[in-house]
C-alpha cells in the first residue's frame, strides 16, 4: 500500500511540472515564417549641380571645362537653368543643357551643347546621331565641332498664360542665336556657301560631260563652293585615293 502511494505521488508531482501525459509527444516547433528578401528601390538617377541658376540680370556665362561662353540676355537670365551633361544621353560627356524654370517648379528643355572631336561628328554612336535629334555645328575649334542638339526631353506643367513667355525665351537661344555669340577657345570660321562659287559650279556642270565624280574629284567640287578660314590648315589624310593637297 505504501508503495502505491508513492507512485501516486509522484505522477502528481510530475503532472503539475509540466511533464507530457500518456500518448503526449514533445510540443510541436512551430512554422517558421519564410523570409522574402525585398526588392531595392530603383536608385534613383541625381540631377547634377546646376552650374548657373536664374539671375535678375543679363550676364555671360562661361564654362571653362569646354572653352565656352555666351550672353544670356536680361529676359533670359530670370528664367534660365544650365547643367552639365545632357540627361539620359550624355551624362558625363563635354556637354551642358539648358533649362527654361516655369511656374511650380517645373522646367523646360531649351536644348543642349556637345563638344566633340572633328574627326568624331558623324560617328554614328553619337546619341544625336541615333536619336535622329536636331542637330546644327554652331561653332568649330582647332579641334573640337560644338554641336546644338534640339530639345529631346519633354514639358511639363505649363499653362497657357505661361505659353507666350516660354516661346519667346525658347527662340532666343536657337541654333544661329549660338552660331552669332558662342565664343569658343581657337575657334575657326564655319563654313558657308560662295553665291559665286555655286553660280560658276553651275555654269561648269552644264557644259561638263555626263560621267561619274570620283570621291576626291566630289571632295574638291564641295571644298571650292566653300568658304573657311580653316582652308590652309593640314589635316591627316585618310583616304588612299584621295592624293595629299587636295
Amino acid at each position: 500500500m505504501r508503495k502505491i502511494s508513492l507512485l501516486v505521488l509522484l505522477a502528481l508531482c510530475l503532472s503539475a511540472c509540466g511533464a507530457p501525459g500518456a500518448g503526449e509527444g514533445p510540443a510541436p516547433t512551430p512554422a517558421e515564417t519564410p523570409v522574402v528578401a525585398e526588392t531595392p528601390a530603383p536608385t534613383p538617377v541625381p540631377t547634377p549641380t546646376p552650374l548657373a541658376l536664374p539671375q535678375e540680370h543679363a550676364y555671360v556665362f562661361s564654362y571653362p571645362e569646354l572653352g565656352l561662353s555666351f550672353p544670356v540676355s536680361e529676359e533670359l537670365a530670370p528664367l534660365l537653368t544650365i547643367r552639365p551633361g545632357v540627361h539620359f544621353f550624355d551624362e558625363g560627356g563635354d556637354s551642358i543643357s539648358l533649362y527654361l524654370d516655369i511656374p511650380d517648379g517645373n522646367e523646360a528643355e531649351a536644348g543642349s551643347l556637345v563638344r566633340v572631336p572633328r574627326r568624331e561628328h558623324f560617328d554614328p554612336e553619337r546619341f544625336y546621331m541615333w536619336y535622329m535629334a536636331h542637330i546644327q555645328v554652331v561653332a568649330v575649334s582647332d579641334e573640337s565641332m560644338y554641336v546644338r542638339v534640339g530639345p529631346i526631353g519633354g514639358v511639363s506643367g505649363i499653362g497657357f498664360e505661361d505659353i507666350d513667355r516660354y516661346e519667346s525665351a525658347a527662340r532666343q537661344i536657337n541654333g544661329d542665336f549660338f552660331v552669332e555669340n558662342l565664343t569658343v577657345e581657337g575657334r575657326d570660321s564655319l563654313p558657308v556657301l560662295t553665291p559665286e562659287a555655286v553660280s560658276a559650279e553651275i555654269v561648269a556642270l552644264e557644259s561638263a560631260p555626263a560621267e561619274t565624280m570620283t570621291r576626291a574629284e566630289g571632295a574638291v567640287w564641295a571644298f571650292d563652293l566653300l568658304a573657311a578660314d580653316n582652308k590652309d590648315k593640314e589635316y591627316p589624310l585618310n583616304f588612299s585615293d584621295v592624293g595629299a593637297g587636295t
